[in-house]
């Protein structure tokens, strides 16, 4: 997978799911990325642990080593062995500032179990995402899937084994 967002024109709403289980119906986890041209790109993972794979404890990933979108959905496919749903959508640079400065303004760790609230919080405030207000991932998944022109990309890791 190669990373397109060189301009800073699209925000993805990333929602994660086990293989099979429960957390594969309802989802287990949601995370937002923002290219954010006006600086850094940003991932925000509210509650996730993927910051503990290099060592930090904060749910704000700043800069293209821990903000890069390919790098975290690698981590869910390859590490965790689940399911990654990503929801793109075309945003303007304005809209990624704000939806960047928002994310600066949360609390730098979001207890676990509050993924979902956090990231609806983080992008409800800006045209396109003001629908999307759900309380579980899968929710926030249908939201975004109702948003015009999303792209939704799915990454499986039994897929993925197979290349």
């Amino acid at each position: 997978m190669n990373w397109v967002d060189r301009w800073g024109l699209d925000t993805t709403v990333i929602v994660v799911r086990e293989e099979n289980g429960l957390f594969h119906a309802i989802g287990a986890h949601t995370a937002v990325h923002v290219d954010n041209p006006n600086g850094d790109q940003v991932l925000f993972d509210p509650g996730g642990d993927y910051g503990n794979s290099f060592g930090t404890s904060s749910d704000q990933h700043w800069g293209d080593e821990y903000g890069n979108l390919d790098v975290y959905i690698d981590y869910h496919t390859d590490q965790l062995g689940e399911v990654v749903e990503t929801y793109t959508v075309d945003t303007t640079p304005e809209q990624e500032e704000q939806i960047a400065d928002n994310i600066a303004n949360m609390p730098s760790t979001i207890n676990p179990g509050g993924c979902v609230g956090a990231t609806c919080e983080v992008i409800n405030t800006v045209d396109p995402f003001q629908d999307v207000h759900a309380t579980l991932p899968v929710g926030v998944g249908s939201d975004m899937a109702k948003i015009p022109g999303v792209q939704k990309e799915t990454y499986n890791p039994c897929e993925k084994a197979g290349e």
